[in-house]
């Protein structure tokens, strides 16, 4: 009888040990949302910037870690932490019958290669994704612009104008006239 009540106790003592430690630990809900990237070109258009292995290794190897950091509260019970993946790319580009507007129409413009990409993908559902389109040199002045979803709605979409590269880089923001001054 000596025999089970310590083989109860100690059941009871491990068992309180391992609640008590879950319960401690904050809780951490990851939500992963998913990157497609799709190449874009035009008739005299210059060299695409990169390619697709390129662009999975930047959202792998430093997308992903830095807005896991971005949207982590540490020491909240509750915190959120949002894992970007990559998903799917197009292994050809797509050929737009018009350049990359560098103004006024882009959004337009990335409607279109976006319905177009997601076609070629075979995803019906595409809203909550993310696609980064990638596009040759085009005389913008500005390497990234986003239409990406709101607080209800994931999704969106990027354009990379020459380059792969998923966060800025400061040594290369040059103008015709010299480095960018803020």
């Amino acid at each position: 009888m000596l025999k089970n009540k310590r083989s109860s106790l100690a059941f009871l003592s491990s068992f309180t040990l391992l609640f008590s430690s879950l319960a401690s630990s904050p809780a951490l809900a990851i939500e992963q949302r998913t990157i497609d990237v799709a190449f874009v070109t035009w008739s005299g258009a210059g060299a695409l910037p990169g390619n697709i292995n390129e662009v999975r290794n930047e959202i792998d190897n430093d997308v992903k870690s830095r807005w896991k950091d971005l949207t982590s509260i540490y020491g909240n019970p509750v915190d959120k932490r949002i894992e970007f993946v990559f998903g799917l790319g197009l292994t050809n580009p797509i050929v737009a019958s018009t350049p990359l507007p560098c103004e006024k129409v882009v959004t337009a413009w990335t409607d279109v290669i976006r319905d177009e990409t997601y076609k070629r993908l075979g995803i019906l559902n595409n809203q909550s994704r993310y696609l980064v389109i990638i596009t040759p040199a085009n005389g913008c002045v500005w390497s990234g612009l986003a239409n990406i979803g709101n607080v209800n709605q994931s999704g969106g979409t990027l354009v990379l104008h020459n380059t792969t590269k998923g966060f800025c880089d400061n040594s290369r923001a040059w103008t015709s006239s010299g480095p960018w001054t803020l």
